[in-house]
């Protein structure tokens, strides 16, 4: 069933699957996940429940990534690789969403609170259609090395966190944040720059 999995002996068999409405897919830890050892490599097998193995081709883990108590990775829409990637030494806290559609990309050495909700997609808001019965709307997040995002958080699709920036405890992220900035805030604005 995980034939290939890493020789390095890891386990990742502390989640449970679940499958929400339409054909979606994903993860959501009881136990801390620390560290992930060896990565996943474009895979991850996890235990449903039952001792049924399936594989989640959407979603990758870097070596020494660690996803804490009741971190949820939920992939919606048809199976992609890479739909979720999360890089090495990567720690998401307690109680953080990742809702991808498309594509969210966590790079190495990240840092995300305790709280945190990070979306690709949004819904579709056309006036005299339910936004229920609306076809969602597909963009993507990338946070990039050595960021930090603060407790609580909200990263909303189309978002391009750059390379060592901070984003503060309660901030809602709509607009890029670049390189070793720091923002703060509902919406998030820059409050300056890392020296």
């Amino acid at each position: 069933m995980c034939g290939d999995w890493p020789k390095s002996g890891a386990k990742f068999f502390d989640v449970t699957a679940f499958a929400p409405a339409g054909n979606g897919c994903g993860l959501a830890a009881e136990e801390p996940l620390l560290p992930w050892a060896g990565g996943t490599d474009g895979r991850v097998c996890l235990d449903a429940g039952g001792g049924n193995l399936q594989k989640l081709g959407d979603i990758t883990l870097g070596a020494n990534c660690s996803l804490d108590r009741g971190v949820t990775l939920l992939c919606s829409g048809a199976e992609r690789r890479d739909k979720i990637r999360i890089g090495r030494d990567t720690y998401i806290n307690r109680g953080t969403m990742l809702d991808a559609h498309n594509k969210i990309w966590i790079g190495e050495k990240v840092m995300v609170g305790p709280g945190c909700y990070i979306t690709d997609s949004d819904h579709g808001m056309k006036l005299g259609v339910p936004v229920k019965d609306q076809p969602m709307v597909k963009g993507e997040v990338v946070i990039e090395d050595e960021a930090w995002v603060g407790a609580n958080v909200t990263i909303l699709k189309n978002v391009h966190i750059g390379r060592g920036a901070i984003v503060a405890a309660g901030a809602v992220v709509t607009k890029d944040v670049g390189m070793n900035e720091m923002v703060a805030g509902v919406p998030a604005k820059l409050l300056g720059r890392r020296d």
